[in-house]
């Protein structure tokens, strides 16, 4: 084996089983593996070199944080792992439920704050828009973050739960009186319709 940075090869290992274990190496770097086999008359000629990196999933994956919402859509942000496994991550995937507390497996795909389509796996930037449709509107949809690398991935334990709602709209016309006296107003308020996807509360 090499020290991960192209050096002559050492022997780590000569015995009689067929594996063996190499410890105290840098995670994420690249290590150049060849094997020989020995018998009674001595070694035989060295096998193909290969390459392998020492590292594991991802861990320490936190859950999506919300940005924004509208009554179709989420902005969510996140973050990169607490410990990536010693490799790069290669990507990241959202799931989301179905708005009604069903499993977290529905794969979402993003669309860039600049309206740039990103692939499922390879969201790079780290803040994107979730367009879910009209019929999530009023609805809580709870989302979960998986970061990916070259041994696996690793999922956020928690989730994030967005209010799938806006504020209302502004009424497109003002108020209208219907009464008055010396000292009061009785004003007719106009219908909003506009509601943000969620029932009026009060005017």
């Amino acid at each position: 084996m090499d020290d991960g940075f192209n050096a002559e090869p050492q022997e780590v290992y000569r015995g009689p089983l067929s594996h063996a274990k190499v410890g105290a190496l840098i995670p994420g770097a690249v290590y150049t593996f060849s094997v020989a086999a020995v018998n009674y008359n001595g070694e035989g000629d060295v096998s193909p070199a290969v390459t392998l990196t020492s590292c594991v999933s991802p861990s320490q994956v936190a859950a999506p944080r919300l940005v924004t919402t509208t009554e179709s859509s989420a902005t969510i942000r996140w973050s990169p792992p607490g410990d990536d496994g010693g490799c790069p991550i290669s990507g990241y995937k959202i799931y989301r439920d179905d708005g009604a507390e069903g499993a977290l497996t529905t794969p979402v795909t993003f669309e860039a704050p600049a309206a740039v389509v990103q692939d499922t796996a390879e969201p790079y930037q780290f803040e994107h828009v979730v367009e879910l449709g009209s019929s999530f509107s009023g609805l809580n949809v709870r989302f979960t973050l998986e970061a990916i690398n070259s041994e696996g991935s690793g999922f956020s334990p928690g989730y994030l739960t967005a209010l799938i709602a806006t504020v209302p709209s502004a009424p497109t016309a003002g108020p209208t009186r219907l009464a008055s006296s010396k000292d009061s107003l009785t004003v007719q308020l106009p219908e909003v319709t506009a509601n943000g996807g969620l029932i009026l509360d009060a005017y």
